[in-house]
C-alpha cells in the first residue's frame, strides 16, 4: 500500500471509531465528519479505520519497513543552514565537526544531503605534506 500525503488525523480515526461503537451507520458518520471536522472521508477510509482498530486495537500507523534514517530533519536543516552561513565549509569538515555532525555520518552522506538542496559542495583532499 503507498503511502498517502492526505491521511485522516487521529482525532478524526478516534472520533470514527466513538460513533462505530454506538452502532451510527456510515453515511452519518460521513456527515458528522464534514460537519465537525470539515474533512471528507468516504465509506471505504471508515472501512478501513474499523478493520486497522479491530486488527491492532489502536487507529495509529504501524511502523514503515526499510532502513532508518541516519539524520533527523532538524539535523539535516541545521547542516544546510551551517552551509549557507558559511560557504567556504566542506563536507568533510561538516562531518567532521562534532557540534554540526553528532551522529557521525560519512562526508559523502553530508555531500548527498547538501546536493539534494541544490547546494555545490567541495569534498577537500587531504594534502600530502612534500
Amino acid at each position: 500500500m503507498a503511502y498517502q500525503k492526505n491521511s485522516i488525523p487521529l482525532d478524526v480515526c478516534w472520533f470514527i471509531i466513538s460513533q462505530l461503537k454506538t452502532k451510527v451507520s456510515y453515511a452519518k458518520i460521513v456527515k458528522e465528519v464534514q460537519r465537525n471536522f470539515g474533512k471528507s472521508v468516504s465509506k471505504n477510509g471508515i472501512y478501513k479505520i474499523k478493520k486497522k482498530y479491530d486488527c491492532t486495537g489502536s487507529v495509529v500507523d504501524r511502523p514503515k519497513c526499510g532502513r532508518p534514517r541516519k539524520l533527523s530533519l532538524s539535523q539535516e536543516r541545521e547542516m544546510v543552514q551551517a552551509c549557507i552561513n558559511n560557504r567556504k565549509l566542506t563536507a568533510n569538515s561538516i562531518a567532521r565537526n562534532p557540534k554540526l555532525n553528532p551522529s557521525g555520518i560519512h562526508a559523502r552522506t553530508v555531500t548527498r544531503l547538501l546536493n539534494k538542496n541544490g547546494l555545490k559542495d567541495s569534498i577537500e583532499v587531504p594534502q600530502q605534506i612534500s
